[in-house]
């Protein structure tokens, strides 16, 4: 993907993320840092925003538990890819 490519995709993720209710955010796995989370995502999550993009690891405190190890295997997986 293009870096011209990847910019219009995060332009139409963003603006279907000021439309939705439900959490969206992009997230750039070799910069392990969050590029967009929209105001849905903050709410439901409660955690600031500048404090969220600070430390994405954060955001698996709003996770039970019992999935924690799911998401890790799971994230990791897609870091292969």
């Amino acid at each position: 993907m293009t870096k011209e490519t990847k910019e219009i995709s995060y332009r139409h993720i963003q603006r279907i993320g000021k439309l939705s209710r439900e959490g969206v955010f992009i997230y750039n796995i070799q910069e392990n840092r969050f590029v967009y989370l929209n105001a849905s995502l903050i709410r439901i999550v409660e955690i600031n925003s500048k404090v969220l993009m600070a430390d994405p690891t954060l955001i698996l405190s709003v996770f039970p538990k019992e999935d924690l190890d799911f998401l890790r295997l799971r994230f990791a997986e897609l870091k292969q890819k």
